[in-house]
């Protein structure tokens, strides 16, 4: 019948007979014996997301949903909804705004009343928040609720001692959202301004950043961890010390790459410690040091 409710000759005569409010012709449900389960076709409605029982107006159930024509003959109703273009990408992101938002203010430095900690480095200070640190390191978190932090108009004082301003820049800003990337850029010189070689500076600001990360306590390592090893900077004249550093800041992968560069290149780090390293006990602890490697 379903078929022949398509048919417009078809429509007027269907329509008569089935479309009585009073009669419950329907079954919208699987139990033919429920009496709920009984409707009229007017008490039908396609699109609807649920029943609306007090009004007594019932979603088409799956078992009818193939007899859409012969239901709107019935007095079935149909949903219809508007058609507009919706955005694939929306450009609002409250997440981001934040993110951005307490990024700009700890770089600014431009209002102490956006800041509840004052971190004191040398003759630098830098203003930053309690609960985004905390939220982030469990070091801070700890340092925070110790309560032994100097206090001043319900701001703390905290006297770095253990890195310089630049690198705890690079883990503040990494804190509060920024790539390590990015930070890294905004301490480091351009390369014009190299007096000495650029890879040693950089392989040395990588190593600070590397033990502030393991001061601090930050998930930042194995990403430092990374560069390092990637960066080719590591060669035969420097991979004990980097090997002997990688060990105390419990850079683990770092650690197992210069041990098994020490292996492959055994040779020439040997002749490397031989030939340049005067100081007699020094070359003694990195050839213990290799030895070590080697058992």
């Amino acid at each position: 019948m379903n078929e022949n409710s398509k048919e417009e000759n078809m429509k007027v005569l269907i329509k008569s007979k089935i479309n009585d409010p009073n009669k419950k012709l329907f079954l919208n449900g699987d139990d033919p014996f429920d009496e709920k389960n009984w409707v009229t076709g007017k008490d039908l409605v396609f699109g609807l997301i649920a029943d609306i029982g007090f009004r007594k107006i019932y979603k088409v159930k799956d078992c009818l949903k193939e007899y859409r024509d012969l239901l709107l003959l019935a007095g079935a109703s149909e949903i219809k909804t508007p058609s507009i273009s919706l955005l694939s990408n929306p450009t609002f992101n409250s997440k981001d705004k934040l993110l951005n938002s307490l990024l700009d203010k700890l770089v600014s430095q431009s209002d102490d009343k956006n800041f509840d900690v004052i971190f004191i480095i040398g003759e630098e200070k830098i203003g930053a928040n309690k609960c985004v640190l905390s939220a982030v390191s469990t070091y801070f978190e700890t340092m925070f609720s110790n309560g032994s932090n100097k206090s001043t108009e319900n701001k703390i004082e905290i006297s770095i001692n253990d890195t310089t301003p630049n690198i705890f820049w690079v883990i503040l800003r990494w804190l509060y959202g920024q790539s390590f990337e990015d930070a890294a850029k905004s301490v480091l010189r351009k390369r014009d301004e190299f007096t000495t070689e650029k890879e040693s500076y950089e392989l040395t600001f990588l190593i600070d950043i590397l033990k502030a990360t393991d001061f601090y306590e930050v998930e930042l390592k194995d990403e430092v961890e990374d560069l390092i090893i990637n960066s080719k900077y590591i060669n035969f004249a420097n991979v004990c010390e980097i090997l002997e550093l990688s060990d105390k800041f419990k850079a683990t992968r770092l650690k197992d790459y210069c041990e098994k560069y020490i292996k492959l290149n055994r040779q020439l780090v040997i002749d490397q410690l031989v030939e340049f390293h005067e100081d007699t006990n020094e070359r003694s602890k990195m050839l213990d040091l290799l030895l070590a490697v080697n058992e």
